[in-house]
């Protein structure tokens, strides 16, 4: 069938109710075998994983000596099909199945028996003998199965865990990592199955996200009586950030916070989940930002819009707390007050002291005023903007630079946490705020994040 007929079918089914762990019900694939219906948005998940799967196998080949190992713990049927489209894709096992350089071993656990024959009768077309370990079951039940059939040493593994809601226990990843030497592909879908549900899951005394999480420790987070004030986006950061630290501690230790690539729905744009990287190399991360600068569509990303090439390295950064300076003012009613000068050196936070005070009520005069200084330049060319004058003398003119997000993170956090009287941070003195508004992660999103856990300052974009 071509993909018009697919539309016109799945276009009547209310897949929320009609489908079997995502399997469509109405109507197979073009090759009549069993099709996972899912949104538009996939096809930017898979871009994703497949960049990274084929990046690995080629780039790990001749270190790893061809002991390469491809584990998918949500391995699916093989194929899925966009519902309101038609459009068919490759899931993440065929694409790892379609690599130059094929894997030692794969091991595909799925839970659905009629999608793994159906992925049974996929790989048959590769005549892969062998080389394929087809496992039924509960990849959390299933797991030490796959441990006991790889090697403890001279192997390096890839492992993609994309479940539909919160399915794998972070129990199950840590027994892979304490092992082998593992890369982690993981759909953390923050925005699709916890904010939803936060509430509930705080009612229960043991939660399918506690073992998701791999403990209670985000219920202190989250207490009943405070949710209400805590921001989705702010919810969203402190998931992140406490499943990177628990990645930490089974050996993760190059983890950065702000890698992780936002799957956005097709209309609304609003967010589903995140394609969250792991690797115990610094390597690793060095392919993960590689392929975080090019987007779905193909074009290539601002920087801005993939905070881990912010990054002086890619290594986790760690930054001592920042001290913050104080000097005298003098405020236009006369009086003296002691006020914030800069955050350690003032290379992001800094006060725009330098204009004169007016010497009567007439006079016209720049206000003094605190800078967030996250970025230079512009990438835009207008003829009148005044950052071509205060660029005149940079090589590179208003060229956009950025600071690493690690350190305004560090910086911001503790002047919101340690200043006691309001001030507005200014983020757009030298640089255009809303530059690469258009990308995954723009910069308002990531300060805005910051500012909305408190009533005492202002960002001003």
């Amino acid at each position: 069938m071509k993909g018009n007929t697919y539309f016109q079918t799945c276009r009547g089914c209310d897949y929320t109710k009609k489908t079997r762990n995502g399997i469509c019900s109405v109507a197979n694939a073009s090759d009549h075998l069993s099709v996972r219906c899912v949104g538009d948005w996939a096809k930017d998940k898979y871009f994703y994983i497949g960049r990274y799967i084929d990046l690995f196998s080629t780039a790990m080949k001749d270190k790893w000596h061809g002991n390469l190992y491809y584990i998918d713990l949500f391995a699916g049927c093989g194929k899925c099909r966009v519902r309101d489209s038609g459009e068919e894709l490759d899931g993440s096992a065929i694409l790892a199945l379609k690599v130059k350089y094929p894997f030692k071993k794969y091991f595909f656990v799925e839970l659905d028996s009629d999608a793994l024959n159906s992925l049974k009768q996929r790989i048959k077309r590769f005549g892969i003998k062998g080389k394929v370990d087809l496992i039924e079951g509960d990849c959390n039940e299933k797991v030490e199965e796959i441990i006991q059939k790889i090697p403890a040493k001279g192997t390096l593994c890839l492992a993609i865990i994309d479940p539909t809601g919160l399915q794998i226990r972070f129990d199950t990843i840590k027994k892979l990592a304490d092992h082998h030497k593992v890369d982690l592909l993981i759909t953390f879908p923050e925005g699709m199955a916890i904010k939803r549900n936060l509430e509930k899951f705080l009612k229960q005394p043991d939660s399918v996200l506690d073992d998701f999480m791999g403990g209670k420790e985000w219920r202190s987070m989250f207490t009943k009586s405070k949710l209400g004030e805590i921001k989705l986006q702010e919810r969203e950061k402190r998931f992140i950030q406490l499943y990177r630290e628990k990645l930490d501690s089974i050996g993760y230790v190059e983890t950065i916070s702000g890698e992780e690539v936002l799957i956005r729905s097709s209309e609304k744009r609003l967010p589903l989940y995140f394609l969250l990287f792991a690797s115990k190399h610094s390597l690793g991360h060095k392919f993960w930002s590689k392929i975080g600068q090019i987007e779905a569509s193909g074009q290539q990303k601002l920087k801005l819009n993939n905070p881990s090439s912010l990054l002086t390295n890619k290594l986790k950064i760690k930054i001592r707390r920042p001290k913050i300076h104080h000097k005298e003012y003098l405020l236009l009613n006369g009086r003296k007050q002691l006020l914030v000068e800069k955050v350690n050196d003032g290379s992001i936070i800094k006060r725009f002291d330098k204009t004169p005070y007016p010497k009567k009520p007439t006079d016209v005069i720049c206000p003094h005023f605190l800078e967030l200084k996250w970025a230079y330049g512009c990438p835009f060319d207008c003829a009148w903007c005044y950052l071509k004058g205060t660029f005149r003398f940079r090589p590179e003119g208003t060229k956009p630079a950025f600071k690493p997000l690690e350190k305004i993170r560090n910086h911001v956090e503790t002047f919101l946490g340690e200043v006691k009287i309001p001030e507005v941070l200014n983020t757009g003195e030298i640089a255009d705020s809303l530059m690469g508004e258009q990308g995954d992660c723009p910069f308002s999103k990531f300060i805005i994040s910051f500012f909305e856990g408190q009533n005492r300052h202002k960002v001003l974009l």
